[in-house]
C-alpha cells in the first residue's frame, strides 16, 4: 500500500511552498469530516485531487489466497479506523494549516480501512502481517525524514505519522511481535526525534493504552455466560466452548493440575479462567503450568504463547503479554494498566478450593 497524499506532501505537489491554485477552505471543508466508506472516501481523494495525484486505488486491491496457500486468519481490529491516539497538534492558524491537517488525517483513516478491508479480502495472517510491516516502515521513514522540520504544517504531520504509527501497532496488535516486526513507543520517538518521549507523551500513551484495555474489559462479550436459567442454552456457543476449543489442541487436559481435577472441578476451573478479569485468568493458567506445558511441549515462545492464550480468551495479545511479564518483580509494565499480581493470592485459593 502506499500513501499518496502522505508522500505528495514531502516530495511532490503537495508541498507546502508549492502553489496549485486549489483553494485550502474549500479543500479543508471537504476533508473536515471524512466519510467512514472507504469506497467514498477514495473517490472524495480522486475527485478533489485526481488531477494532481495520480491514485491507483483499484490497482491496490488485494486477491483471496486461502484457497491456494492457507493460513491462519486474525481480524484486524476495526476499531482503530476511526481512532488515533490523542497527541496534540494545535488549532490551525489558517485555512491552508487546517487544509493540511484534514487531508493528513483523511489520508491516515483511508489507510488504516485499506489495511481492514484488504485483510479480509486475504484471509491470510503471512499476507496481512507483511502490508502492516511494510506500512509500519513507510511511515517511520517519512516521519523521520521530518525530523529536523521547523514548518508548522510539516512538524503536524509528523506528529499525525507516530499517531498512525502507533496505531497500526495496536490495530494489528495479534500478528506483530515488539522489537522484531516494531519499534515499542520510547524506541519509536528516539528514532524520529533522536529523543526518548516526554512525560506529558508518555502519559497519553499510557492514559491512551489504559483507556483501551478497559474499555475491551467492559465490553460485554455476547457468549459470556450468565447467571441464569438460560445458562445451559447459552453454554453450547459460549466463551467456554471457544477456550476448550483452542486448547484441546495443546493437550491442555494433560495438565498435572487439570488431570488431578475430576470433570464437574475442571468445568469449574475453566469457568474461573473464562469469567474472571483477564489479569486473574493469566495468573491461573500460570499457576496451573499452561505456559511452561506450551514451551516445553510444543517449544512455543512467550510471544507466540500469548497469541493463543489471547485468542483463546479473546482479548489482546497485549493484554495477555503484559499481564504475564508483569508478574516478574523486575518487569518494567505498568501496574496501573496490567493488575495480574493482585490476583495471585486469589487464585492459589480458589484452586485449593476446587479440590475440596
Amino acid at each position: 500500500m502506499k500513501l499518496p497524499i502522505i508522500q505528495s506532501i514531502m516530495y511532490g505537489v503537495l508541498r507546502p511552498n508549492q502553489e496549485l491554485g486549489l483553494s485550502h477552505r474549500d479543500l479543508a471543508m471537504k476533508f473536515n469530516n471524512p466519510p467512514d466508506n472507504l469506497e467514498a472516501l477514495e473517490k472524495l481523494f480522486v475527485t478533489s485531487l485526481g488531477k494532481h495525484i495520480d491514485f491507483n486505488f483499484q490497482e491496490e486491491k488485494p486477491v483471496y489466497i486461502g484457497a491456494i496457500a492457507p493460513d491462519r486468519y486474525t481480524h484486524l481490529n476495526a476499531d482503530f479506523i476511526n481512532k488515533t491516539i490523542p497527541f496534540p497538534l494545535g488549532s490551525p492558524s489558517n485555512p491552508k494549516e487546517k487544509f493540511y491537517q484534514n487531508i493528513v488525517k483523511a489520508e491516515i483513516i483511508r489507510a488504516k480501512a485499506t489495511l481492514f478491508r484488504d485483510a479480509e479480502i486475504y484471509k491470510s495472517d503471512i499476507s496481512t502481517r507483511s502490508d502492516v510491516k511494510d506500512l509500519l516502515k513507510q511511515v517511520l521513514r517519512y516521519a523521520k525524514d521530518l525530523s529536523s522540520s521547523t514548518e508548522v504544517i510539516l512538524m503536524t504531520m509528523r506528529t499525525q505519522l507516530i499517531g498512525l504509527y502507533v496505531d497500526l501497532c495496536l490495530m494489528a496488535d495479534d500478528l506483530l511481535v515488539a522489537n522484531n516486526d516494531y519499534l515499542p513507543f520510547d524506541e519509536l520517538m528516539y528514532e524520529v526525534v533522536q529523543a526518548y518521549p516526554s512525560e506529558e507523551e508518555t502519559t497519553i500513551y499510557q492514559s491512551y493504552i489504559l483507556s483501551l484495555a478497559q474499555t475491551h474489559e467492559e465490553k460485554p462479550v455476547d457468549s459470556a455466560l450468565p447467571n441464569s436459567e438460560e445458562y445451559d442454552k447459552m453454554v453450547v456457543e459460549s466463551t467456554y466452548d471457544h477456550f476448550i476449543k483452542e486448547v484441546e489442541t495443546y493437550s491442555f487436559a494433560e495438565l498435572e493440575k487439570v488431570k488431578s481435577l475430576n470433570k464437574k472441578q475442571q468445568s469449574k476451573l475453566i469457568h474461573l479462567i473464562i469469567e474472571n478479569p483477564v489479569g486473574y485468568s493469566v495468573v491461573m493458567l500460570k499457576h496451573i503450568g499452561y505456559f511452561d506445558h506450551l514451551k516445553r511441549k510444543y517449544n512455543m515462545n512467550k510471544e507466540n504463547s500469548f497469541k493463543h492464550v489471547g485468542r483463546a480468551l479473546q482479548k489482546s495479545y497485549r493484554i495477555i503479554k503484559g499481564n504475564y511479564n508483569i508478574l516478574n518483580p523486575q518487569s518494567t509494565e505498568n501496574p496501573a494498566i496490567y493488575n495480574s499480581p493482585s490476583f495471585i493470592q486469589q487464585v492459589e485459593e480458589d484452586y485449593q478450593n476446587l479440590l475440596l
